[in-house]
């Protein structure tokens, strides 16, 4: 009988409970652990994640780590000059060449005074609006008409609100009004700042005349946030880290040195240097003055037995520093940015190349946010003007990207050049790179021949005689038969 349970039913048991567990399956990830912490909270559209107040604290620590923080200025720089650099150009590209070489003296001259409120170009505008939507998250273009022309208006973050009220419209998140699809129909601009709980100050601005510049990480995003919101607290903790060191080395810096007893049965009547003591034979000021003299100097006096031992400081430590080089990693990290382009040090020029082109990838995905706005700005100005083509694409143009951040120029350049003879690159896209118009280039390049033999012409001399210290530079540019024979002649004159 007890064979029979062995055999029989104890089998059963024991495969119904190693059933039972393979059956009962989970994530870890989706488990609480009692050593990390806990999330209680539900999935939510992303105009929902982040309350008005959250997303204005993180607005307001960002700037103020603008004004007092060493590293986020940096970022932020590094952001502004390879995403605008020193202006996004534009060059409209219509299938009509009339209405193009039209659309650039007109927008040539109006990117010299485009804002309403603002004696700024349009290069100055886009720099510093790079740099307040890296900053604040967003901002915000408006179309503006000033009673002669068309202009616009630039407005941060704290410009779009809607106070709470009891009577406020549940359709408006955070200064926008959605539609039941959740699609921005209506922006409310506070007009005047000092009131900012007074619904009277708030105009509602069409959805049609505003442009919202920000960088959306998740699909039904209508607010952006500072390129620094995941790792603003470490930012934060670097500058704690600093403070907490520099307090320490103020303090370590009044200490001289430590004095040590050997035993409390020192009295100050041992001291040799003491008043009344039997042992000199002379007075204490007379011993301080003949050492003092001899070596200079403060003379302190010890008991038999005590030793005064120099202060040395030994912050920061060398475990502090390796943390505080790991926070400045991690921040990189958690923005985007290579740390070689805050603090450059020697490294291993592989590493520095993958670096560079990682951060490459990303400013050239942020170039886009403001290229797409330029060309939101170009149609609306070129729209004035449309009735003078029969073309469709009157709106259309071409922007460049400024140059990325390279650690071997001459490198890339070689490469670039090889890419191109090979026919894997055309002359349009390396100007792109450039941050440079192949129209303006190409016009250069045909002036600067055009003068050269002009001028050669004039003096009755050969192009060779008149770049003859100059060929290197030049060659480029001469015919490909009088380069090839310029080239000869200077090889049989050597």
């Amino acid at each position: 009988m007890f064979k029979w349970i062995l055999d029989n039913i104890l089998p059963k048991r024991v495969l119904q409970k190693a059933v039972k567990k393979a059956v009962k399956a989970y994530y870890n990830g989706a488990m609480n652990s009692p050593s990390r912490p806990s999330f209680y909270d539900y999935l939510k559209d992303a105009h929902l994640d982040i309350s008005k107040v959250e997303r204005e604290q993180i607005v307001i620590k960002s700037r103020d780590l603008e004004k007092n923080n060493a590293y986020w200025p940096k970022y932020l720089s590094i952001h502004e000059n390879y995403t605008v650099g020193r202006g996004i150009p534009l060059t409209p590209s219509s299938s009509d060449p009339k209405f193009n070489d039209l659309m650039k003296k007109v927008f040539e001259s109006w990117s010299e005074n485009p804002l309403v409120d603002s004696r700024m170009d349009l290069s100055e505008m886009q720099r510093t609006m790079a740099r307040t939507t890296a900053r604040d998250g967003e901002v915000f273009i408006l179309k503006v008409w000033d009673g002669k022309r068309r202009k616009i208006q630039i407005l941060e973050t704290q410009r779009v609100g809607y106070p709470k009220t009891d009577n406020s419209p549940d359709t408006i998140y955070d200064g926008i009004e959605l539609d039941r699809l959740s699609k921005p129909l209506a922006y409310f601009v506070r007009r005047d700042m000092q009131r900012l709980y007074d619904p009277s100050t708030v105009t509602r601005i069409p959805a049609w005349s505003v442009y919202h510049v920000y960088n959306p990480e998740r699909f039904g995003q209508i607010r952006g946030l500072p390129l620094c919101t995941n790792v603003i607290n470490d930012l934060i903790d670097l500058d704690l880290l600093h403070k907490y060191e520099m307090d320490a080395a103020k303090y370590n810096s009044q200490k001289i040195a430590a004095w040590t007893r050997q035993g409390d049965d020192l009295e100050i009547e041992d001291n040799p240097f003491a008043a009344g003591s039997s042992k000199p034979t002379s007075s204490v000021e007379d011993r301080h003055t003949r050492i003092e003299q001899s070596f200079g100097g403060v003379v302190v006096g010890l008991n038999p037995g005590e030793t005064l031992t120099p202060y040395i400081s030994q912050r920061p430590s060398v475990v502090t520093q390796d943390y505080w080089e790991f926070l400045l990693k991690k921040t990189s990290a958690g923005i985007g940015y290579t740390d070689l382009l805050i603090f450059p040090r020697s490294v291993q020029g592989t590493v520095v190349r993958a670096n560079l082109e990682t951060t490459a990838a990303v400013l050239k995905s942020e170039y886009e946010v403001y290229a797409k706005a330029l060309r939101w700005i170009y149609r609306f100005i070129a729209e004035e003007h449309a009735y003078k083509t029969r073309v469709n694409d009157w709106w259309k143009c071409s922007v460049q990207a400024p140059r990325s951040p390279v650690v071997d120029l001459e490198r890339n350049t070689s490469a670039i050049i090889d890419e191109t003879r090979n026919g894997m690159r055309s002359l349009s896209y390396n100007c792109n790179e450039l941050g440079r118009s192949m129209d303006d280039v190409l016009e250069e390049k045909g002036k600067e021949c055009q003068k050269i033999k002009e001028v050669a012409n004039k003096y009755g001399i050969t192009v060779r005689e008149l770049l003859s210290s100059m060929i290197g530079e030049f060659a480029g540019n001469l015919p490909k038969e009088e380069a090839s024979q310029v080239k000869e002649d200077i090889r049989n004159e050597k």
